[in-house]
């Protein structure tokens, strides 16, 4: 079942019931071929002409399908393509008339969301904007972006919300993207799909930054109880937290659920009921969170069994207890299947019970085990009473040119390379009973391997008795290489050269062994190909400590990483595959130090305000082998960069006989406040730039007496003094009170969980000495 969707932003509408007029499929034609051929100024006057004429004629179909148009070339050709995409569509939602003007609001909500969603970092560095009444989005802060999408959204579904309900998507014409029976009967009209759309833009938290005392808390039982139940309960949130998207997007689906009882659509009211249940499960913060969403979704799915989309709230239910429960889930979605099976929700109800239902094996071994002893086999199994497993004999030369030439077998199946192991008889097999119940969960079991012989081998361990390597429905089979060897190696960089240096011992009694062969492989850079490439090195011997050394080469061709060994002495032979950079040591003859300059930036104040002088000094230096000196008749450049890092402003100077120099700066008025900065090529320092009052009065707090409980209540006092040293009475105080998690650890406080949340505020004055409590 498709859903309706958006182009390009949303798929907006391009017929409206009052529209008589067709489009232009060949000039649109036009426009597309010169848009695929990144021709966008010609493309831009064509979609111009058909904007203004659209608008002027009031074609709500050609009019909304130029904006999109529009919009997308200024994503195409401008640098602030977001800022003039917002701008554009506010200028026209003065003007815009029914049904493009909800449609707009939608629009518009979203692209604040995705500014806000691209702009993040910059928007929490940002402190509360000084000019609200600014128009220039680069300049607002987090909170009125905020606003600005949670008004937008609202705007969208209240605006002429009767005619919203009464337009169906079906009378827009070709330019909606209908989906099927079932599809059409869930959203059918324009109302639902901007409400969805609503709901899904607020239920994102990161638009509301603010933590008032009094919140908005999805606590309410009635929440998961039956649409009536909830078209009926009182949401009301304080007006702190006018923000909380949570409450927005619950009035919306309260609204929508009321609109939807009134009309005749089961299926509609029983697609709003399960995004409301989703919603309200994901946002609750109830102790029986859990249990409440799974009766609620067994009662809809009880509610509405006569309909396909009933088989949605059962495969909700049991995707819900997939990892709790899978026993349970799988019954649940067995009868989601049996009711609607070709249904969404049946489709998805199959999917997971196949998911559940699903064999996983998995096991891991030593890479390298001891020869004629039992060794070690840990399983990780899900939904496979028994297992086969078997070991086939490796070649040691397949092996090698494996390592040698890995281009060869790079997109080539296991069963393919290993196709002449397989072929041959198994050294060893075995069967790995797996008791226990059917419960659909992974369970670990541990099994030992019989014991094998000095070798390379190939472990295959499958469902199947005969033919594990055959690829065959209903089979699963996982397989892994590992070696039975008394050989051991460790590796270390080379003291006297570059590369390794390379002990071999024998792998149980820690014996140093001499007389093994040692063939290296190395990874090299290939100039002509550009690529990386694996030769097979000179065969090296160890000595009686059983030591040899490998060496690597700096340039490109040599061999400068070292990709695996093979061991060889007697019949038993060992191949390391993983390998190694060995970097370069330092030179023993270093280049020479470089003299290091640094200026010393000083301001004569932390902070300013625009328009202010700002007077500065710098000192420039040079250091060199440990010591300083001052760098006299140098060319300096200061720059003033702004809060975004422009430069504003460069001034030259030249240091005097001690190094020096200093100069003054007009900070500029009309610039968004923040963090500026001087900068020089060997140094800078900030400041801060703010429309901030000289402070008149100071507020000092006296200790808390004794020693404060949970539960319990405190009293704080405080006093108001100017600094000329007189009481301030009769002053309006405001206070908050906030909380924040402190975790004690290792002595110190570490900060952690939920961000500070204010749990009180208020007001109270000062009396005639200025104290206050």
């Amino acid at each position: 079942m498709r859903l309706f969707g958006l182009l390009f932003l949303l798929v907006l509408v391009m017929i409206s019931p009052t529209s008589t007029s067709a489009p232009d499929p060949k000039k649109w034609r036009q426009i597309d071929a010169l848009l695929a051929k990144d021709q966008t100024a010609s493309a831009a006057k064509l979609v111009d002409e058909i904007y203004r004429q659209a608008r002027q004629r009031q074609d709500t179909p050609e009019y909304l399908r130029a904006v999109l148009y529009k919009l997308r070339l200024l994503e195409e050709k401008e640098e602030d393509a977001q800022e003039k995409a917002i701008a554009l569509v506010e200028a026209d939602l003065k003007t815009a008339k029914f049904p493009a003007r909800p449609i707009l609001h939608s629009l518009l909500a979203q692209l604040y969301a995705r500014y806000y969603d691209e702009h993040r970092y910059q928007l929490y560095d940002r402190t509360t904007q000084a000019s609200p009444d600014s128009v220039d989005i680069r300049t607002w802060d987090a909170a009125r972006l905020g606003s600005a999408v949670v008004r937008h959204y609202r705007a969208s579904v209240a605006d002429e919300p009767q005619r919203l309900q009464q337009m169906t998507l079906k009378e827009l014409g070709y330019a909606v993207r209908l989906g099927d029976a079932e599809g059409q009967a869930l959203r059918p009209t324009l109302y639902d799909l901007l409400a969805h759309r609503a709901v899904s833009g607020l239920e994102n938290d990161e638009f509301y930054i603010t933590t008032p005392a009094q919140q908005f808390e999805l606590q309410d039982k009635t929440l998961f109880g039956p649409a009536t139940e909830f078209a009926n309960l009182k949401l009301s949130a304080p007006a702190a937290d006018s923000l909380n998207g949570q409450f927005h997007a619950l009035q919306i689906l309260q609204q929508l659920t009321a609109f939807r009882l009134q009309a005749n659509n089961p299926a509609a009211l029983a697609d709003v009921e399960l995004e409301r249940l989703r919603f309200v499960h994901e946002h609750t913060e109830l102790n029986t969170n859990d249990e409440l969403y799974q009766a609620a979704l067994a009662r809809s799915a009880e509610s509405f069994k006569a309909l396909p989309i009933s088989t949605r709230f059962l495969a909700e239910q049991a995707e819900s207890l997939e990892e709790s429960e899978p026993v349970k889930a799988r019954a649940i979605a067995l009868e989601a299947e049996k009711r609607f099976p070709k249904s969404l929700g049946g489709q998805k109800a199959l999917a997971l019970r196949r998911k559940i239902e699903a064999v996983e094996v998995a096991f891991t071994t030593e890479e390298v085990l001891l020869p004629n002893q039992a060794w070690l086999l840990k399983l990780d199994v899900r939904n496979a009473p028994k297992l086969y497993a078997k070991a086939y004999r490796m070649s040691t030369a397949l092996a090698s040119r494996m390592q040698e030439q890995p281009e060869l077998f790079r997109n080539q199946e296991w069963r393919k390379i290993h196709a002449r192991a397989l072929n041959g008889a198994p050294v060893g097999a075995w069967t790995l009973a797996l008791p226990g119940p059917t419960d659909y969960k992974s369970h670990s079991i541990q099994n030992a391997g019989p014991a094998l012989p000095l070798g390379r081998y190939l472990i295959v361990v499958s469902t199947a008795a005969d033919n594990p390597t055959q690829k065959r429905a209903g089979v699963t089979t996982v397989f892994a290489e590992l070696s039975v060897s008394e050989l051991g190696q460790l590796r270390r960089r080379d003291s006297d050269q570059e590369g390794a240096e390379l002990l071999v011992l024998h792998r149980q009694s820690g014996q140093a062994l001499a007389g093994v062969q040692v063939v290296p492989f190395f990874q090299y850079y290939d100039q002509a190909s550009r690529d990386y490439k694996r030769r097979r090195g000179d065969a090296l011997t160890t000595s009686a400590e059983g030591l040899t050394r490998i060496a690597l080469g700096l340039k490109t061709g040599d061999n400068t990483q070292l990709g695996g060994i093979l061991l060889t002495k007697g019949r038993d032979s060992l191949l390391v595959t993983e390998g190694g950079y060995y970097f370069p040591r330092r030179s023993r003859n270093p280049e020479p130090e470089q003299a290091e300059r640094q200026a010393f930036l000083y301001t004569d104040r932390a902070i300013y305000r625009p328009g202010q002088t700002l007077y500065f000094k710098g000192i420039v230096t040079e250091s060199l082998a440990g010591k300083s000196r001052l760098l006299t008749k140098e060319a300096v450049s200061v720059r003033l960069q702004d809060v975004n890092g422009q430069t504003v402003q460069t001034l030259p100077f030249t240091t005097s006989a001690f190094g020096s120099f200093h100069g003054s700066i007009v900070l500029p008025t009309g610039l968004l406040n923040g963090e500026m900065s001087l900068q020089t090529d060997y140094g800078s320092v900030s400041f801060a730039v703010e429309d901030y009052k000289r402070p008149t009065f100071q507020v000092t707090f006296e200790p808390v007496q004794g020693t404060p409980v949970l539960g319990q209540e405190i009293t704080m006092r405080g006093k108001a003094t100017a600094y000329a040293g007189q009481p301030i009475d009769g002053a309006a105080v405001s206070y908050r009170v906030t909380r924040r998690t402190l975790w004690p650890m290792f002595g110190r406080g570490i900060g952690g969980g939920r961000p500070e949340m204010e749990i009180l505020s208020g007001t109270t004055q000062t009396d005639s000495v200025g104290a206050f409590w």
